[in-house]
């Protein structure tokens, strides 16, 4: 009784428009080894009550329990809608099955009519509408329905991208029950709903159970990865992403899934601190790539825990380029002024922190601003859209909007959003006799109540994004105040060696000991000898250039003159 409660309360907060903003937690379903004890349990209660048992139907949908007799006309209405069904006519079915499952005469017909439903409406690519209909044939808790209502339920909910419902229809599913040809799926969102819980062994567990020939192979070989790394198995992770790579093949250069292995496994390397094969790996991410720009900073970070203090450099001129302002990665020239500091190159330092207040002070104070006005969450979601659509430029800031759309939380409701969307369209698309129908007008209630209730729940995801991106900011520049601190007290003990440097410099060159650092000698016919084509940087930035820079600048550092 307890579940049926659940999923009643679910149902109704679906049909009220009110399950968007909902938090469900739903237990955790790694294998079905809990699954048969409760279905024997249910099967003894059911045995010591009174209720007649059913004929097996072999899967036909009738129910076991003797039903009302029909009279004729009820049982031509019947008939005439499978008929409907087996023509594929299924505007004309869905009406008439809409129709017959409201009859409460027809109440021993409802859950069988409403699954049928259910089917017509995803052939006609209404999955929401489908699955709310599946849905009700949970809540009945007992019907011959409910099997195959839960299993139509995650396709649904699969092809919507909707993993409230689909947490819902998978934790009730036991794996054996579940069609062979999909349980690739199941294996895939059973460990999604793993990893969200943080139970990272089952989740690996089941997402390896996804064969190689599924659609889900890939996605589900990555998360595997993630899994691992988060449990701290960072070389079991490199090897899982390694795995993906091996599998694709000869795939473009640039093909997505080569570019999402190629930066786990640069991760997972840099996880396990093996710093120089975390550098091969993110340089081998190729230049076009979308997320060319992060596995740039990314790798600095690598290198700076390496010593590489030139490359690091090197990376920083392609990142802080006029091609990338609109980015949000303030991170990357606190980095930049941490390696001017270990190098004591105080003046380019100086210059980088007044670049980080001169980029981030404005995005800071755009984000307070527009907090402050309290707007509604929905005006919040119209106003991101309007930045990313190239207006709104004065309401919230273009990088943090750039920031926020990579944000896996945004970016799987916006997922379902556009499914909704999708819907919609499809909708339109059918005949006005239809649309203006009792179910074509509660279909088109439905979808629109759900894309209004997905956009406000964007709207607090977005809102929540920027309080994390104002409290980061905060932060940064409390960094930045630390880090020129820094600077003067160094500079301070800087002035104090140099008055002691030169007596020193005169007792070296007298006793014939050079005083120049090992890499002064090193011009730029070094490079041009070694197959380099050298031009020097004279403010102008280019394209091809980028991801190209050299850093020639020695350490000023009195104690690293031979760095």
């Amino acid at each position: 009784m307890k579940k049926l409660h659940i999923i009643t309360l679910i149902l109704v907060m679906i049909l009220g428009g009110l399950m968007s903003g909902a938090n469900l937690t739903l237990r955790a379903m790694s294998v079905a080894e809990a699954a048969p004890k409760k279905v024997k349990k249910t099967a003894t209660k059911k045995k010591s009550t009174s209720e007649p048992k059913a004929e097996s139907t072999g899967g036909s949908g009738e129910e076991k329990a003797p039903r009302a007799k029909l009279d004729p006309e009820e049982a031509n209405q019947l008939r005439e809608a499978y008929r409907l069904i087996r023509e594929k006519k299924y505007e004309a079915a869905s009406q008439r099955l809409y129709r017959l499952s409201r009859n409460p005469l027809l109440r021993d017909y409802r859950e069988e009519l409403r699954y049928k439903l259910g089917l017509v409406l995803m052939e006609m690519g209404l999955n929401q509408v489908a699955a709310v209909e599946f849905l009700r044939v949970a809540v009945k808790g007992k019907s011959k329905f409910l099997k195959q209502s839960l299993e139509k339920l995650s396709f649904a909910a699969d092809s919507l991208n909707f993993d409230v419902l689909l947490n819902l229809a998978i934790s009730k599913i036991t794996v054996g029950d579940f069609p062979a040809i999909h349980k690739d799926m199941l294996f895939y969102r059973i460990g999604e709903f793993q990893l969200k819980k943080k139970d990272y062994l089952e989740a690996a567990k089941n997402f390896n159970r996804v064969e190689p020939s599924s659609r889900y192979f890939y996605r589900a070989k990555y998360s595997q990865a993630v899994a691992l790394a988060e449990d701290g198995k960072a070389e079991m992770s490199a090897q899982s992403f390694d795995e993906i790579l091996q599998n694709i093949g000869s795939k473009e250069i640039s093909d997505p899934i080569r570019v999402s292995a190629l930066i786990g496994k640069a991760r997972a390397l840099y996880q396990d601190k093996k710093w120089d094969e975390s550098i091969n790996a993110y340089r081998e991410v190729p230049r076009d790539a979308n997320a060319w720009h992060e596995t740039l900073f990314e790798s600095s970070w690598a290198m700076l825990r390496g010593a590489k203090f030139r490359s690091a450099l090197s990376n920083f001129q392609s990142l802080h380029s006029p091609f990338y302002e609109n980015n949000y990665l303030p991170e990357s020239l606190v980095l930049r002024s941490i390696v001017y500091l270990y190098i004591c190159k105080f003046d380019e330092l100086n210059k980088t922190l007044g670049l980080f207040e001169n980029v981030y002070g404005p995005v800071r104070k755009k984000i307070l601003q527009y907090l402050s006005r309290r707007p509604e969450p929905t005006k919040i979601y119209q106003d991101f859209i309007a930045v990313g659509d190239g207006q709104g430029v004065n309401q919230i800031p273009l990088p943090a909007v750039n920031k926020i759309r990579k944000e896996y939380d945004f970016s799987q409701n916006q997922s379902y959003l556009a499914n909704l969307n999708g819907e919609l369209r499809e909708y339109e698309k059918l005949s006005s006799t239809w649309k203006n129908s009792p179910l074509g007008k509660y279909a088109q209630k439905l979808i629109s109540l759900r894309i209004k209730k997905t956009e406000r729940k964007l709207g607090l995801i977005v809102k929540r994004h920027l309080f994390d991106i104002k409290s980061e900011l905060r932060d940064f520049f409390e960094q930045v105040g630390f880090l020129q601190l820094e600077v003067v007290n160094l500079q301070k003990e800087e002035v104090k060696k140099e008055l002691s440097k030169k007596d020193e410099e005169k007792a070296l060159e007298e006793l014939g000991i050079a005083t120049k650092q090992v890499d002064q000698n090193i011009d730029r016919k070094f490079y041009i000898q070694n197959g380099f084509e050298f031009w020097p940087f004279q403010g102008e930035y280019w394209l091809d250039e980028l991801g190209n820079y050299h850093y020639l600048g020695v350490s000023s550092c009195q104690k690293s003159k031979n760095n």
